[in-house]
């Protein structure tokens, strides 16, 4: 049986909704439709188009500023492409509503054990351990970073602003009154 299943099929059976998007995301990056930034977790396409019915879900969530990892992956988690996923588990024997059947959990130990070969399958499988060490085994491991607290009062304009605009700036280099600056 586990020969039916893909890697979404294995990724939702071993590490539920979330894996399956994070699979995802992991062939997205390979293809080079997305990039996502080591430091931030930014997520931002870089060329439409994709292969797969989750994928098509994963870009359409982000918009052209880019979308932390996080996010990303907590609305497409809802999305109906990976509930599709669970409802061929469904129809296979091996989940029941949220909760994986007896045949369900005695195939997801044996693909956490020998997942098989397929880089794909062994990240479904078993997460970022599954990854080589590289720049998406780290950033799927780290939590994204909290978003940065501004000083208060500051609204990156200056703080010498006259009618709360621009800084004024006709006293840095004379007056202008007599042609020098």
């Amino acid at each position: 049986m586990a020969d039916d299943l893909g890697p979404y099929e294995i990724a939702y059976l071993c590490g539920g909704r979330e894996r399956v998007v994070q699979v995802a995301l992991l062939q997205l990056h390979d293809d080079r439709r997305i990039r996502v930034s080591r430091g931030t977790h930014r997520v931002e396409v870089t060329r439409g188009g994709s292969s797969g019915t989750v994928q098509n879900a994963v870009l359409e969530q982000i918009p052209g500023t880019g979308l932390l990892l996080g996010a990303l992956i907590e609305a497409t988690a809802d999305s109906d492409e990976v509930r599709a996923v669970g409802r061929t588990l469904r129809d296979m024997g091996l989940l029941r509503e949220r909760w994986l059947t007896r045949n369900g959990r005695a195939l997801r130990q044996q693909l956490q054990k020998e997942p098989g070969p397929a880089s794909y399958a062994r990240f479904a499988a078993q997460g970022s351990s599954g990854l080589d060490a590289g720049k998406m085994r780290e950033v799927f491991e780290t939590p994204d970073p909290k978003p940065m607290k501004l000083e208060h009062g500051w609204s990156g304009r200056g703080t010498d602003t006259v009618g709360g605009g621009a800084p004024d700036r006709s006293s840095d280099f004379g007056d202008g009154s007599d042609g020098s600056y």
